[in-house]
């Protein structure tokens, strides 16, 4: 700080999904319903969440496709915000 300003050399920090980790991410297979409808994105179809809850429990993301609870490209979408690690 330059005589109680901030330096506007400085930029602020700014969150980015690359510094989103496990403990941000949604749980696919203890998450509830009302977890899971916050990846309700533009995109998806209708009752994402109970598509997800209906099929558990998932070894990976990869699982969800697998068992046919979501298309690949509802995967693309989510999956940097999905985990199913404890």
């Amino acid at each position: 700080m330059i005589g109680g300003c901030v330096d506007p050399a400085t930029p602020p920090p700014v969150a980015t999904s690359a510094a989103m980790t496990s403990s941000t991410k949604i749980n696919i297979n203890t998450a509830s319903i009302a977890e899971l409808d916050k990846l309700e994105l533009p995109g998806t179809k209708p009752s994402l969440s109970e598509r997800i809850q209906g099929t558990r429990p998932y070894s990976d993301s990869e699982d969800m496709v697998k068992k046919k609870a979501i298309s690949k490209e509802e995967l693309d979408l989510i999956k940097n915000l999905v985990t199913t690690e404890k």
